[in-house]
């Protein structure tokens, strides 16, 4: 197979024995390194593989079985799922935005033109992440207006996969909840299970607190319920959760759940 060499590569992400590349600044691939080659998280390859031209966006690495050398064994162009709950009319490719920190590896601090103000991107770095993101879409449409959560600002994209993510509000003053904060954390509880929805990953750094008003983050196990003793006990859980509360002052931190 021939290569092209000098292409600028920049790694995106990992998870396990499968890497997000950018190549040339404008186009993602995803490579699954043959297991046992590498230890995990050993990116070493980087420096000495060359990526093969053309149109594509998987590739797999294997070891030449004369040579020992690597070498890009397939390379396809696939269709790759993104979310499928779209409703909002904002869409922005994932290149266009600025980032200013990372929180995690698919959470980012990010500025961008449409916006006056830091935001929040919170995406899938690989297409098996995607589940997450497409419920946290789905309870986010629920949400928008409610002031429940941090306002849901549009839809972030990838070329060949759609949508992979979302924009949040940064709430960039706020904090963490505290016990003294029980009180307005149970009337957010109380406000989303009104809605008829069970956050079922209730835990001090999925509140956000600012001038004696909580928000609620964090809905990628969420799910419509009806059951009432299942949300009521959500919601008793809570009092227990604070009781053993300690102050935590990480602020922005909270967001990479």
């Amino acid at each position: 197979m021939a290569l092209q060499i000098n292409r600028k590569i920049q790694h995106l992400a990992t998870l396990y024995n499968q890497f997000r590349f950018l190549i040339d600044d404008k186009h993602v691939v995803y490579v699954t390194i043959e297991p046992g080659i590498f230890p995990v998280g050993d990116w070493s390859f980087i420096d000495f593989l060359s990526f093969p031209p053309g149109d594509w966006n998987r590739g797999r690495i294997s070891k030449d079985q004369y040579t020992g050398s690597l070498t890009f064994s397939s390379i396809s162009y696939d269709i790759i799922l993104g979310v499928e709950n779209i409703w909002h009319q904002t869409y922005i490719d994932h290149l266009e935005f600025e980032q200013i920190d990372s929180l995690s590896q698919n959470v980012r601090i990010a500025t961008h033109p449409l916006f006056h103000y830091p935001v929040i991107i919170k995406f899938a770095s690989f297409p098996s992440e995607i589940g997450d993101i497409e419920t946290e879409t789905a309870m986010y449409s629920r949400l928008h207006g409610t002031g429940i959560s941090p306002k849901f600002l549009g839809h972030v994209t990838e070329e060949g996969r759609g949508v992979i993510g979302f924009v949040l509000e940064f709430i960039t003053k706020s904090r963490l909840a505290e016990p003294r904060d029980l009180t307005i954390c149970q009337k957010v509880l109380a406000r989303l299970h009104n809605l008829g929805i069970k956050h079922d990953n209730i835990r001090k750094d999925n509140f956000l607190v600012l001038g004696g008003k909580a928000f609620l983050i964090g809905f990628k196990v969420s799910y419509l319920c009806d059951e009432k003793k299942e949300l009521e006990l959500e919601y008793d859980n809570l009092q227990e959760l604070f009781g053993g509360c300690i102050k935590n002052d990480r602020g922005t931190k909270s967001y990479t759940n």
